[in-house]
């Protein structure tokens, strides 16, 4: 019987196994050669890739340096003329010692055959320029502007007697308009960068390239072509192939040609050995290839992918491409009020939910860091990125709860799109990038779509700081006062302090427009010392009175804020206790632990500190707790709703139980309407300010309302 069913198993498993099983053996060593083939393959062209990228950033990154170093007053005003030598010295000749950032600085003009200085390893250095550049530094000045209008920057590859080099020039222009320049032809600043053996090799590092080197000729089929100005090869970067499927293969051999010795015992066994091996190489290079192009957090394609999708729809002309650019308002506060987990559990829900809105119309990246991207194309490209960010805001507005950690964030969001004709990414991408700062600076929380205007918008705003300048030394900032009532006997109690445009003036701004230009032109300390010094000697007419005054966060960065603050208030001659401090809960404080500090020794002297805009969303759990706050101001957003359900009672219930808890006072803002006072009565709300009671007014309307009985100070 053991006879008869070991022929059998011979018969009709062994022996079908054993020819199977050498089936299998040679299709598998066919499908590994084809698998390695493939794998070197993918890796040169994804090297060929990497080379590309990492020449562009090479270029990019001294082209940015040349902007930086040439967009300056004080390169403008040392450059023309007789060049001050010992300054382009000590600024820039010293830097080309260290080769960190360059090798050779020129100052260019291009009336003159050799540069006006230049210093090259630190050494003063004066060459024939058009011997030097091989006549072609002139093709690349001429891509520049040749008016000193902007400080645009162009970088290319260039071949010089010191070797192939990387040369990056930009018109020097000074970036204040009431420096004049003598000449109305801009002189340039041209930096160089040689592709020495240790640069290279350093590029490679950065970028995982082994072998790095460069070719001064052409090497055809070999390499990546390095272009000058004109578009002519001029050299090839060369490389050393990791060669990943040989590598795969030699481990798979390895394994394999010990294994067939058995088998007759284990031919089962190695069929299934051999196929794992397979699927285990196929699993590591997809694995590899996704990681490459997502990110790790969230699972989404990330900035090269997003780069790489709009280059392919960028090569369809026909084609509309559109991006929409987020930022979340808010998620920095989250970080900082519970930790960094919870907010990597934000971002994964955030992403979640942007994924479902965009599915079937877009794709959704992350960028990194609280960065998102959708990426629309075809002909309603334009409205699907609208109505998709739109979709995500209201998203937005509930907030995440993560075991009872409450975060809320809202998102503003910056859309741009290819419809006057085919962009490549860069440029896509910064017209998203401005038009996302126009949303976060319009109040946050909102989309905006890029429009021309907006880059002349630095145009405008420097005028606006030429004139604000002026307003500020002649002191004729306007201001207008809204009071705050008591809510029984509607008696005024405090004021509040609102910046407004000289009405002489012949440009129409509101102070949102204003203040934004203020803080970024460094105008803002002076601007609030001013604001505060008129609004207290107002104040001091009106007896008993509370003084409101809204701060900026520039404000706190400045050492001398605590100091010049007590001295205006001093100065004045009002009691400290009459002056409160009102700081925007959707403003971002950078420094928590500085600004706390801040706030205590100006509490300690006797000012108030309040917390102003509550309920915007953002951080304000995480503001009342690291900040002792004297008053708690509700935002008109929350009172507009208080009236369409219990929820908005209940959370201004609530905040009047935090407010009482922390011993700070509440004021409602923008009651506009006799049933919003009832109810925030019932809430336990003491104080109030809005259009129903009065608007804002001039210092003498005020004067005048205050002599009137029925508005005597609330006692």
């Amino acid at each position: 019987m053991r006879t008869i069913y070991g022929w059998k198993f011979m018969l009709t498993i062994a022996l079908p196994l054993l020819l199977a099983s050498l089936s299998v053996t040679l299709l598998t060593f066919e499908l590994i050669g084809r698998v390695s083939t493939g794998a070197n393959i993918e890796d040169r062209q994804r090297t060929t890739e990497i080379v590309k990228s990492a020449l562009a950033a090479a270029q990019k990154q001294l082209s940015n340096i040349a902007t930086d170093n040439a967009y300056w007053d004080d390169a403008a005003r040392n450059a023309y003329g007789a060049v001050d030598e010992a300054w382009v010295d000590e600024t820039w000749g010293v830097s080309s010692e260290s080769g960190v950032n360059y090798d050779l600085i020129m100052v260019v003009d291009r009336q003159k055959p050799q540069p006006v200085s230049g210093y090259r390893w630190g050494k003063p250095y004066s060459p024939k320029i058009k011997d030097y550049y091989s006549g072609k530094l002139d093709n690349l000045l001429d891509i520049l502007p040749q008016t000193m209008v902007t400080a645009d920057a162009m970088a290319t590859t260039l071949n010089t007697p010191d070797g192939m080099a990387v040369v990056a020039a930009a018109p020097i222009i000074a970036t204040s308009d009431d420096l004049k320049i003598s000449s109305t032809q801009p002189r340039y600043l041209v930096l160089v960068k040689f592709l020495t053996p240790e640069y290279l090799a350093a590029i490679g590092d950065q970028y995982v390239i082994k072998d790095l080197r460069l070719n001064t000729g052409a090497v055809p089929g070999e390499g990546e072509p390095v272009l000058d100005v004109n578009g002519a090869p001029v050299a090839t970067l060369l490389w050393s192939d990791r060669r990943p499927g040989d590598i795969a293969r030699a481990a798979v051999m390895s394994k394999a040609v010990p294994t067939l010795g058995f088998m007759a015992l284990v031919m089962l066994g190695i069929g299934l050995l051999c196929w794992r091996m397979v699927r285990h190489i196929a699993r590591r290079e997809a694995v590899a290839r996704h990681d490459a192009l997502h990110d790790s957090l969230t699972g989404l394609p990330n900035r090269t992918a997003l780069f790489g999708g709009i280059e392919d729809l960028a090569k369809r002309t026909d084609v509309p491409v559109v991006v929409a650019f987020a930022d979340l308002d808010g998620f920095k506060e989250v970080n900082d009020t519970y930790d960094h987990a919870t907010g990597d559990r934000l971002i994964r829900a955030v992403s979640a939910g942007l994924s479902h809105l965009a599915d079937g119309r877009g794709t959704v990246y992350r960028l990194g860091g609280d960065e998102f991207v959708l990426l629309f194309s075809g002909p309603d490209a334009q409205e699907a990125a609208r109505s998709t960010a739109e979709r995500f805001i209201d998203f937005l507005r509930v907030p995440f709860d993560f075991e009872g950690r409450q975060a809320s964030v809202g998102a503003s969001i910056g859309i741009a799109g290819s419809g006057d004709g085919p962009l490549d990414a860069n440029e896509l991408m910064r017209r998203a990038d401005i038009a996302m700062y126009r949303a976060k600076s319009g109040g946050k929380n909102r989309c905006c779509a890029y429009s021309p205007e907006f880059d002349i918008e630095r145009v405008d705003n420097n005028a606006i700081a030429l004139e604000l300048r002026d307003i500020i030394s002649r002191r004729t900032i306007a201001i207008n006062y809204q009071p705050v009532v008591d809510a029984r006997t509607r008696g005024i109690v405090s004021v509040e302090a609102l910046a407004r445009w000289p009405a002489d003036s012949p440009r129409k701004i509101g102070p949102d427009r204003f203040i934004r230009v203020a803080e970024a032109s460094g105008l803002i300390d002076d601007f609030g010392d001013l604001i505060l010094a008129k609004a207290c000697q107002d104040a001091a007419n009106w007896p008993g009175l509370r003084l409101s005054v809204n701060i900026s966060p520039v404000q706190l960065k400045n050492p001398a804020f605590v100091q010049k603050t007590l001295r205006t208030i001093a100065e004045s001659g009002i009691d400290p206790r009459r002056v409160e401090l009102e700081i925007t809960e959707g403003t971002l404080v950078e420094d928590v632990a500085k600004a706390k500090q801040i706030f205590q020794v100006l509490q300690n002297a006797g000012v108030r500190i309040a917390l102003d805009d509550f309920g915007t969303g953002f951080s304000s759990i995480g503001y009342l707790r690291q900040f002792n706050f004297d008053r708690i101001k509700i935002d008109k957003s929350l009172i507009d709703q208080i009236l369409s359900g219990s929820a908005e009672q209940h959370i201004v219930q609530g905040t009047m139980l935090m407010a009482s808890g922390l011993t700070a006072a509440v004021t409602a803002e923008g009651v506009e309407r006799e049933e919003q006072i009832d109810v925030l009565r019932l809430t336990g709300c003491r104080e109030m300010q809005g259009y129903f009671f009065f608007r804002p007014m001039s210092a003498e309307a005020l004067t005048e309302i205050m002599a009137e009985p029925r508005f005597a100070i609330a006692v």
